[in-house]
């Protein structure tokens, strides 16, 4: 398809897009019934993007489907068609992939990490997949892999606007206590920036971490609230500094493992009304009476506390 791809690319805009979307067709049609090999397919795909130049190519559709071509080297089993597979089974051990398809890893990262920066059409596939690449090979890939993923993921730390990683909050928080330590250090640097932008929202996942009884979960929970104490997380901006320090005291209080909304709301939990007047005459609770340092603090607080809703946690992508 080289002549007819040149000539449709030497035309205006519409015919550039025109020729775009023909060699994406070709190559997953060339790929999906196995007419050639994966990396002949991204040999022959990346050679036809060229033609077209970065200004037609540089979208969030192309640097997606590459990821996914990448990550068919890295882990053939897995995108193997199903009378490929051995006996069958679509289910694979990490014993399959040798440490010579994990080379590709940082590729992947790398192809994820441009798709989100061009869009957000693929955001719930391709940033859960790149996280989750991450924690799960970091320890098994060579030195040189290794240090390319956590650059990376490093320069993606800043590079992507913090609401792509509110996205997926919860899978950052659930990897605080991850046990490669240079993972958990990038991992510390991006929670803070969600911290730092998203203070009312985030909040509420980092309560439950930093109450928690495993040391090896709350003391990196600690770090990353010592960590927004320094102005650098804010780039520079006091007056976001400031309106986290507000939201921080009003949820967490001046004792993070104790006080504020959050410890109000463990104190509630632990009330216990009788079920019968021998247990306890009083069987009626009100707020104003008997619950009145909450509704203190939530008079304080003058809306520093988000009530964690789905409208309120979850971001609106822009389109």
């Amino acid at each position: 398809m080289d002549g007819e791809l040149q000539q449709q690319a030497a035309t205006n805009g519409q015919g550039a897009g025109a020729a775009l979307k023909s060699i994406v067709l070709y190559w997953k049609w060339v790929q999906e019934i196995g007419l050639q090999q994966t990396s002949e397919v991204i040999t022959g795909f990346v050679g036809d993007l060229s033609k077209l130049g970065p200004k037609v190519t540089n979208i969030e559709k192309i640097h997606f489907m590459l990821g996914q071509l990448y990550e068919s080297l890295a882990f053939p089993h897995r995108h193997a068609r199903p009378d490929e597979r051995h006996g069958g089974s679509s289910r694979v051990s990490a014993s399959t992939t040798q440490p010579k398809e994990l080379t590709y890893l940082a590729k992947i990262l790398e192809e994820y990490g441009e798709s989100l920066k061009c869009g957000h059409k693929h955001i719930f596939q391709s940033l859960p997949r790149l996280l989750t690449l991450w924690f799960e090979n970091s320890d098994r890939v060579d030195p040189q892999t290794q240090r390319a993923m956590h650059s990376v993921i490093g320069r993606l730390t800043t590079e992507l606007p913090s609401y792509i990683w509110l996205s997926v909050y919860p899978q950052l928080i659930s990897r605080i206590c991850h046990p490669n330590l240079q993972v958990l250090d990038i991992l510390k640097n991006i929670i803070s920036r969600v911290l730092a932008k998203h203070p009312r929202q985030s909040l509420w996942a980092l309560a439950s971490v930093i109450r928690s009884r495993e040391e090896s979960r709350t003391r990196p929970a600690k770090a990353i609230l010592a960590k927004l104490n320094h102005l650098g997380v804010y780039d520079g901006d006091n007056a976001a500094k400031c309106d986290f320090l507000a939201a921080k005291r009003a949820f967490l209080g001046s004792a993070e493992e104790s006080g504020g909304f959050a410890g109000e709301l463990v104190n509630l939990c632990r009330i216990t009304v009788g079920k019968d007047s021998s247990q306890d005459k009083k069987r009626v609770y009100t707020m104003s009476k008997d619950c009145r340092s909450l509704v203190r603090t939530v008079r304080d607080s003058q809306n520093q506390v988000l009530m964690p809703v789905e409208l309120m946690l979850v971001p609106n992508l822009p389109r």
